[in-house]
């Protein structure tokens, strides 16, 4: 999992668009996919120059790589590499609160995902939209076609 990517959606309705479009611009993946409905929402307070202060509302997404993707990143993301659950305590800044709930959900849904499809397959029905796999430490890979 990635930190996690994000910007505004400027008056864009469509905001897994907006979601998959900023997750793409920040780490430079190519054919990344949005897993859909969003998977959290966070509220909180922005203070910024200029403004009065305000709730900024967080609609958050799944965004799902390909298999073998490389981040690399632009001038909005210096340091992004790919970590488990294991591995957000060892990230410097610290990751938050707010942040670590989403990533922990965000690895809930990609393992529903990965149930769901195993038992597709079990079922030998067409896996859908994605295919999910464990692999031997644990980690779960879903890819897209």
């Amino acid at each position: 999992m990635a930190r996690v990517a994000g910007g505004h959606a400027d008056g864009d309705t469509n905001l897994a668009g907006v979601a998959l479009r900023e997750a793409s611009a920040e780490t430079g993946i190519a054919d990344l996919r949005v897993a859909v409905p969003a998977i959290d929402l966070d509220v909180h307070l922005v203070v910024p120059p200029g403004e009065e202060p305000h709730l900024h509302l967080d609609l958050r997404f799944l965004v799902v790589a390909p298999a073998g993707a490389r981040v690399e990143g632009n001038e909005e993301s210096l340091a992004l590499r790919w970590v488990d659950e294991s591995g957000l305590d060892l990230l410097d800044p610290p990751v938050d609160t707010s942040t670590r709930r989403l990533l922990v959900r965000g690895l809930a849904v990609a393992s529903v995902l990965l149930d769901a499809d195993i038992a597709r397959s079990v079922l030998n029905e067409d896996p859908g939209l994605h295919v999910a796999r464990r692999n031997d430490d644990g980690s779960v890979v879903i890819e897209l076609p």
